[in-house]
């Protein structure tokens, strides 16, 4: 069973952010499970791991486009707060690679990203889709 659902994360005006909300969702609980079982390869962590760090690049590069394409005004700002947890990520997959410590890859994708995800979804985001679905909705 799913720690995270699609209704543990707020949605926001654009369809097309909330669609990438829910992939993203679906990677963290993939690597959920996978840190979960006892009997799962530390390289079929690296594999889940890596696949939910590309998608959150992909997702902040296209959310970064949206807001340059819509004109939104604090884009700089919301850009920084993508690179800062971009850094944050890029620690946790250092010291996971280094260590293999399950317990502290364990309780980042189970505490500390949900909860960042969640914050930033009801504050950057929303204020971001808000105005961008005002300004083209198809975007």
């Amino acid at each position: 069973m799913p720690f995270l659902s699609s209704s543990d994360i707020p949605s926001v005006a654009l369809e097309s952010m909330n669609q990438v909300h829910f992939e993203e969702i679906e990677l963290l609980n993939t690597l959920a499970d996978v840190l979960d079982d006892e009997n799962s390869s530390d390289e079929a962590v690296d594999t889940a791991l890596e696949a939910l760090v590309a998608h959150t690049r992909e997702h902040f590069a296209s959310e970064e486009d949206k807001m340059r394409r819509g004109g939104f005004p604090p884009y700089p700002i919301h850009k920084g707060e993508h690179e800062r947890q971009l850094t944050v990520v890029a620690k946790v997959v250092e010291d996971w690679r280094t260590a293999r410590d399950r317990d502290a890859l364990r309780r980042f994708v189970r505490e500390e990203l949900p909860a960042w995800v969640v914050h930033h979804i009801q504050t950057m985001d929303a204020m971001t889709a808000q105005f961008l679905a005002g300004v083209d909705p198809t975007l």
